[in-house]
């Protein structure tokens, strides 16, 4: 099918293969850091990702598969598991996004892994968890400054 499409034509056929396991994964709701492998690979970011839109657009439907839109729970689910946290942290941030979500706080156009880190930091103070900003941002893959500026907007829109 690729062929018939030209979607491999002047391609690395490892950027191919990439965008292909990431489209997979997605479909399947896996959550993978498509920068780790990038590096690794030694491959483009953005010739990745165009990669991955084409096969999204033009392979995808005609299949009738879709690629999983990971929310700010899926998120918060895999850093708490990726951190070994306690259930009642997880459940805790899980708690304080919904409650954002029902004051009808919009965060479109933030990173929903920022503001899941951001989440399980506020619950892990809550209940009392030492867990350092430091352990979070290493997960989330994200700077301290940042990760910080979204605890404040998370504990401005609480209270």
């Amino acid at each position: 099918m690729s062929r018939k499409n030209k979607l491999s034509s002047r391609r690395s056929i490892k950027i191919l293969i990439l965008a292909s396991i990431y489209c997979a994964l997605k479909v399947h709701a896996i959550y993978i850091d498509l920068k780790e492998y990038i590096i690794k690979l030694q491959a483009s970011l953005s010739v990745v990702k165009k990669m991955y839109r084409t096969i999204e657009t033009q392979i995808l439907p005609k299949l009738k598969l879709h690629p999983h839109r990971f929310s700010i729970i899926d998120y918060i689910n895999h850093f708490a598991d990726e951190l070994k946290l306690i259930s009642d942290c997880k459940m805790k941030a899980i708690e304080l996004i919904n409650i954002l979500n029902s004051k009808e706080i919009d965060f479109s156009g933030k990173d929903p892994k920022i503001i899941a880190g951001a989440a399980i930091y506020i619950s892990s103070r809550m209940i009392n968890i030492s867990l350092t900003q430091e352990k979070i941002i290493r997960v989330v893959k994200s700077t301290l400054g940042t990760l910080q500026n979204r605890i404040r907007d998370i504990k401005k829109n609480l209270y």
